[in-house]
């Protein structure tokens, strides 16, 4: 283990300041993130909606990502589901209740609907997933098919969206 792991294990309170100082820093590079993802959204005329559900929500979760994998390697593969299951209900209640106290979110039903389902199914499908006890590899490879499936399906919703958009406007 390196030098900062056993300072950081030695103190409860160099591990609170560590983790405070990596939470700001976190915060200055979503900034700029954000900043960079509307930058795009403009410069290839998608709609912001698209550019987060794939470029943002695939960046946010990559930190997620290596705690879980980090968590399995390890012999801790719960955290992987704990950390899945926390960051929905999360990002459901904490980013979307927060966006709309400070900004009301404008609604649109297909987009509720459309991804909404696929939100639901997810859920749906770790729940019957972990009923043997253990979620095991042919469960990931279909999980991860349907996050392949949910992708093409934003991009084919988001380039239709625009045609039909492009039409009316003709």
């Amino acid at each position: 283990m390196s030098t900062i792991h056993h300072v950081i294990e030695a103190s409860p309170w160099i591990a609170a300041l560590v983790m405070v100082a990596g939470f700001a820093v976190l915060a200055k590079c979503a900034d700029i993130f954000v900043e960079s993802a509307v930058s795009l959204a403009y410069k290839f005329r998608l709609p912001k909606l698209v550019v987060g559900i794939v470029l943002v929500s695939f960046a946010t979760t990559a930190p997620e990502l290596s705690v879980s994998m980090i968590s399995a390697w390890r012999g801790s593969a719960e955290i992987a589901l704990g950390n899945a299951v926390g960051s929905v209900l999360c990002n459901t209640g904490l980013i979307v209740g927060s966006a709309a106290l400070v900004h009301a979110i404008p609604k649109n039903r297909q987009i509720v609907l459309g991804n909404g389902s696929f939100m639901l199914g997810s859920a749906i499908l770790v729940v019957i997933a972990s009923g043997g006890g253990t979620i095991g590899p042919v469960w990931g490879v279909i999980l991860l098919g349907g996050l392949v499936g949910y992708v093409l399906y934003s991009v084919a919703s988001a380039k239709s969206a625009r045609a039909k958009a492009l039409a009316e406007a003709v």
